[in-house]
């Protein structure tokens, strides 16, 4: 990264695919090479189980979307954004002269069984992650006075319901055996 661009837009320089979902730019990033560097040494040095995972999730691609500004209160991708159902969470999250940027990876327990590698599966979550974080916009001062997680989990179910599919993100995960949810 050099001096005089932000992180954003260093990412942003990487992105095999910029485009627009509604007024919203999307992009479509390759994970770092240096994984596929490490497999030789990963290779001698971990499971075969652990190895074949990291080698089938070489090549895939994660996903960012830039708002002009933030559009909560939280700075990063906690407190309602924890709930975002795009694939593992919102993994992501940085403000500068761009405007504010979410992104997610896909690098997590089950991603070697999703396509991955295929930038239309990408598109379809920045768009999950953004419709999510729009509900969560839109919930989050009622859901900042509950006092109560019965009275938060009204206003999660909101946020959940964008992507019924999911089988929800490890951030949600994490919160519910916690007993926060």
């Amino acid at each position: 990264m050099t001096e005089n661009k932000s992180h954003n837009e260093f990412i942003r320089d990487k992105a095999v695919e910029i485009g627009h979902i509604c007024m919203f730019e999307y992009w479509i990033v390759s994970k770092p090479g240096y994984l596929a560097d490490e497999l030789p040494r990963l290779k001698k040095t971990v499971s075969k189980e652990t190895y074949e995972y990291f080698k089938s999730i070489c090549g895939g691609y994660n996903g960012y979307v830039l708002f002009p500004k933030r559009p909560v209160r939280e700075t990063g991708y906690h407190g309602i954004l924890t709930y975002v159902p795009v694939h593992g969470g919102i993994t992501y999250a940085e403000e500068d002269e761009l405007g504010m940027v979410y992104g997610f990876d896909t690098s997590h327990h089950n991603s070697q069984d999703l396509p991955i590698k295929k930038p239309k599966w990408i598109k379809h979550q920045c768009a999950v992650m953004l419709n999510g974080i729009a509900v969560a916009a839109e919930v989050e001062k009622n859901y900042l006075r509950c006092k109560t997680n019965n009275g938060k989990a009204k206003h999660i179910e909101k946020v959940l319901a964008v992507n019924p599919e999911d089988e929800g993100n490890f951030g949600l995960n994490i919160n519910m055996l916690a007993g926060r949810l």
